[in-house]
């Protein structure tokens, strides 16, 4: 089951084995990317644990939540999962594991950052 549903961000909770964090100046520069874009990389939690405990986990997202609740923010979009807590844990690794992710190309990234110069 996963499915787009507009959740409060008080029935949210970070996943205490995350293993991410994110500098002061990076999170500045993920609200920044907030307020300009909006949420368009939605969060990922799960329903599991709301029927344990009343709080949806978050699997990926944990920066994201966080800098919407300093900007006041009372809801968020989320893509809703049902995982058992391995697969939750696994996802978590997945989804933020850079190594999975793709590098940048660095010409085509000079490329695109100099067709954006100054836009924003």
């Amino acid at each position: 089951m996963m499915k787009v549903e507009t959740i409060n961000l008080s029935e949210i909770k970070p996943a205490d084995y995350n293993p991410r964090s994110i500098t002061p100046k990076s999170f500045e520069g993920l609200q920044k990317s907030i307020e300009k874009f909006g949420l368009i990389d939605l969060p990922v939690i799960n329903i599991h644990s709301k029927k344990q405990d009343g709080k949806y986990t978050i699997i990926s997202g944990h920066q994201r939540i966080a800098a919407l609740k300093k900007m006041s923010q009372a809801v968020a979009q989320c893509v809703i999962v049902d995982f058992d807590e391995v697969k939750e844990r696994a996802a978590n690794i997945a989804m933020n594991n850079r190594h999975i992710q793709g590098d940048f190309e660095r010409d085509l990234l000079g490329d695109a950052l100099s067709s954006i110069e100054g836009q924003f």
